[in-house]
């Protein structure tokens, strides 16, 4: 391939994200971490925001 017809990364544009929402985020994310003994836990982001926490708890007999 000729230099210029190389594909360039994908550039995604950001928005800034309100001290508040990352505040929240951040306050769910120490509770769910906090509670779980033994799991995950995902973090999901939709243009550079917090859109969902997946908490997967295993239990252990």
């Amino acid at each position: 391939m000729t230099a210029d017809k190389t594909p360039l990364p994908r550039q995604i544009p950001r928005g800034p994200a309100d001290d508040r929402s990352v505040d929240q985020a951040v306050d769910a994310l120490r509770a769910a971490i906090r509670d779980l003994r033994f799991g995950s836990v995902s973090i999901k982001f939709h243009d550079a925001k917090v859109v969902q926490l997946e908490i997967t708890e295993k239990s252990r007999l």
